[in-house]
């Protein structure tokens, strides 16, 4: 039984670039790079790399010194009376490139959430995500009983690990791509959907990096040398899961774009973010229940996301509430079990009481464009 009760900028750079997206970004591309929450190192770095004509070079950085010396000649520094208007309207972002858009809004959103990690009592210690400066979640770290509990159910998806490693392989790095399948992601005629669901991924890389950060917890490999995961046991804590937190976020924002109604388990795009959880489990880096309170924390996530853009997402309120297990919880992580007794429930936070924002409003409702037929 799971109880529920009453419950930055970092997004887009340090552990996240590094976490994420860095080098690998740079490796795959930007697509990936921005997809993944390294949207610093690749949209900057691509904007500022990426000249007229071609991109930065040695080579071509020489070429326009010599050019610029043969024409100019002396230049006493004088002004040459040419302005350029530069837009005064905040909300406007169209002289960015797409790249820079993306950062922008990335900061702009992350902003809006505060971790407050507290040690409340030794081996217990929980951590409280704040939007718009409401406390709306609350997780609590589990006991070292629940994972070694949890062991049994790692051992139980090993088995799968054969048949899900090209799964395992890409989402290391990419886990947009498996929901452009369930409907179109890309530049063109959906870019502002594939702006908002990277913006919302890099969020997610905030706020979870921080929460693994005040929750440190163990991994698998920790408690077994018998676990042995098939790929390389990441750093940072195993409560909760990421990529089950970036999963569900996306999902939820997603299936809002798609239909205007909340989160739902029978929804394909619920059905693929548990997958994407449950490989991590395969892999043997994480537990089930990093996954359901990932899942918990991405659904909130991705409903505050929404509710920035006021009436344009559909949504009504936020629901505040505490992600806690007993020491003797050992549960799968099924989508039932994920949803169980709603991640929605506790006091709500009344959508008049969160301040909109016509930044994500305004991506919001071009994105909303780009689905409805």
């Amino acid at each position: 039984m799971i109880y529920f009760g009453g419950a930055t900028g970092g997004a887009i750079g340090g552990a996240t670039g590094g976490a994420t997206g860095g080098a690998t970004g740079g490796a795959t591309g930007g697509a990936t790079g921005g997809a993944t929450g390294g949207a610093t190192g690749g949209a900057t770095g691509g904007a500022t790399a990426q000249h007229a004509g071609s991109p930065a070079s040695s080579l071509l950085s020489t070429a326009l010194g010599t050019s610029r010396d043969s024409i100019v000649g002396h230049w006493n520094g004088g002004y040459d009376g040419v302005v350029i208007a530069n837009p005064e309207i905040p909300t406007d972002l169209s002289y960015l490139t797409d790249s820079t858009k993306t950062v922008v809004l990335t900061s702009h959103l992350a902003s809006m959430f505060v971790v407050d990690a507290q040690i409340a009592a030794p081996d217990v210690a929980t951590a409280t995500i704040h939007f718009q400066g409401k406390p709306f979640m609350t997780l609590e770290r589990p006991d070292i009983a629940v994972f070694i509990n949890q062991l049994k159910w790692v051992r139980a998806y090993a088995d799968l690990r054969l048949d899900r490693l090209a799964e395992i392989q890409v989402q290391l790095f990419d886990i947009m791509s498996f929901f452009g399948t369930i409907t179109q992601i890309a530049d063109g005629r959906r870019e502002n959907v594939k702006r908002l669901l990277q913006i919302t991924q890099g969020v997610c890389i905030s706020v979870e990096q921080q929460v693994k950060h005040g929750l440190r917890s163990h991994r698998p490999i920790d408690l077994s040398n018998n676990v042995q995961p098939i790929i390389q046991t990441p750093d940072h804590s195993s409560f909760p899961s990421g990529h089950a937190t970036e999963a569900f976020a996306i999902a939820t924002v997603l299936h809002r774009l798609r239909t205007g109604a909340a989160p739902d388990p029978l929804a394909m795009e619920f059905r693929l973010a548990h997958r994407i959880a449950a490989n991590r489990v395969v892999a043997g880096v994480h537990f089930p229940v990093d996954s359901i309170a990932g899942a918990q924390l991405g659904c909130r996530i991705g409903e505050a996301i929404a509710a920035a853009a006021q009436e344009k997402s559909g949504v009504k309120a936020l629901r505040a509430g505490q992600v806690a297990f007993p020491k003797d919880y050992n549960e799968d992580a099924t989508l039932a079990t994920m949803f169980e007794d709603s991640s929605y429930e506790g006091a709500a936070i009344a959508i008049a009481d969160i301040k909109p924002s016509k930044l994500v409003a305004d991506l919001w409702g071009a994105a909303l464009e780009e689905v409805t037929p």
